[in-house]
């Protein structure tokens, strides 16, 4: 069995056609690029993955996820700055006793957090490089973390977050069916917040708490 599969694979990869890719010129390329994507494509960060056509070849299939590919706003961009208020820098100088000096990138994940709970519930650019500022570390370092943990927003939010599950016990019982019944009732897609500002609608992991409820 190992051997047939094995051979399928390398038989769809000695049939693929390898397109080159076009030549990174600068910035101006990359905005180019950036500008020419639909609006709605761009509030997502794309992925690829890989599955077996019927005919053995592989194709590639995208996928989307939340915000994670940044778009200049006049709201959020690497022109405006940020700052802890005076009350909350006794809270910042608390979290960053807790670790060594020469480990001060491990108070990054509770200064996140306080700088969104400070910033109306989602972070920007501004917020995220002063962490960076803190923290001695290069601001690349403090989005990843951001982009990676789905606690953190990227958007702003509405004053409530309604998240639905979408592991496969829970769309087992029924969670696309209440996802698509609160889209409707609200008017928004998943990401999306409510004109009034309200509920913004997201999805979520339950990590199988479903699938061991009785």
């Amino acid at each position: 069995m190992r051997r047939r599969i094995a051979e399928r694979v390398a038989a769809s990869l000695a049939r693929a056609t390898i397109v080159p890719r076009e030549p990174a010129v600068g910035p101006r390329w990359i905005s180019t690029r950036a500008s020419a994507l639909d609006a709605r494509a761009t509030s997502r960060a794309m992925r690829t993955t890989f599955a077996m056509r019927a005919d053995g070849t592989l194709g590639a299939r995208a996928y989307v996820v939340g915000q994670m590919v940044h778009r200049d706003t006049p709201e959020d961009n690497s022109s405006l700055t940020w700052a802890f208020d005076e009350s909350a820098k006794p809270k910042v100088d608390a979290i960053l006793k807790r670790y060594p000096s020469n480990y001060k990138r491990s108070a990054m994940i509770p200064l996140l957090d306080l700088a969104q709970q400070q910033n109306d519930g989602h972070l920007t650019l501004a917020t995220m490089n002063h962490v960076a500022e803190i923290l001695e570390v290069a601001p690349i370092r403090v989005y990843e973390v951001a982009t990676f943990y789905s606690m953190f927003n990227r958007q702003k939010m509405g004053k409530l977050h309604v998240m639905v599950c979408g592991t496969t016990p829970c769309m087992l019982r029924g969670s696309r069916d209440i996802e698509k019944a609160l889209s409707e009732y609200m008017g928004v897609e998943k990401f999306e917040t409510t004109k009034c500002g309200t509920f913004t609608l997201a999805r979520w992991s339950a990590w199988d708490v479903a699938s061991t409820r009785r």
